[in-house]
């Protein structure tokens, strides 16, 4: 999976590429300036599973809500097949 908006690569702040989607929830979501609730109110998906899944607590996330939370936030989700 990768995640893009704009075509422009998802790093952490050392610029170092993020791979974790969990990870990269997180930052995109702080990096657009939302609070969990914001998101939760944005994309329908409850504040909790946005919180579990940050923390990593659901490990096979239902790919229906992360493009959900993705398109709520201005990204595309990209499966690679390899």
């Amino acid at each position: 999976m990768t995640f893009r908006n704009k075509n422009k690569p998802v790093t952490d702040l050392d610029n170092e590429p993020l791979t974790h989607w969990a990870d990269i929830l997180m930052d995109i979501r702080k990096e657009a300036g939302l609070t969990r609730t914001d998101l939760s109110a944005l994309s329908g998906i409850g504040t909790s599973t946005i919180e579990n899944y940050e923390h990593k607590k659901i490990v096979e996330p239902s790919i229906y809500k992360i493009e959900k939370l993705l398109s709520s936030m201005g990204y595309d989700l990209d499966a690679i097949k390899s």
